[in-house]
């Protein structure tokens, strides 16, 4: 198939709808490293992880209690990824989230196609995946 400069060039982010903006922001700069954006007080915040964005959505106060009571079954998103630099990077982020008091629910562990990862949960329960993907390695020099 050939590329064609009218399609789609790459993800441009990934909007989540959260319980708490602060928690949540708070969780994907201080343990996951991302950097802030723009922020609509008290209604969104994005924040950048290299080429990519992340958006933080509040949900409406009155919508809270049932959003936290939902289902994680109901939820058509399972997870979503963020890759690492090396396989020894995802131990080491496991090892420090670790430390900060992030449960991790799977892993770190070795996957059949060379890869790595392990899995945690953010603030509203959202499955979060740390990956390195020897495929999609960026060469060091």
């Amino acid at each position: 198939m050939q590329s064609d400069p009218l399609r789609l060039e790459r993800m441009g982010h990934l909007s989540l709808r959260v319980s708490d903006l602060d928690a949540s922001e708070k969780f994907y700069i201080e343990i996951l490293g991302m950097r802030p954006v723009w922020r609509s007080e008290g209604e969104i915040a994005f924040l950048e992880c290299g080429n990519d964005d992340l958006a933080l959505i509040q949900i409406p106060k009155e919508e809270v209690q049932a959003f936290r009571q939902r289902a994680q079954s109901s939820q058509s998103l399972h997870h979503f990824g963020f890759r690492v630099r090396s396989k020894d990077g995802v131990d080491q982020l496991a090892k420090e989230m670790k430390a900060r008091g992030v449960v991790i629910d799977d892993g770190p562990r070795d996957h059949r196609d060379g890869s790595r990862s392990f899995y945690f949960r953010d603030p509203d329960g959202n499955y979060v995946q740390i990956l390195w993907d020897p495929i999609r390695e960026t060469p060091t020099s």
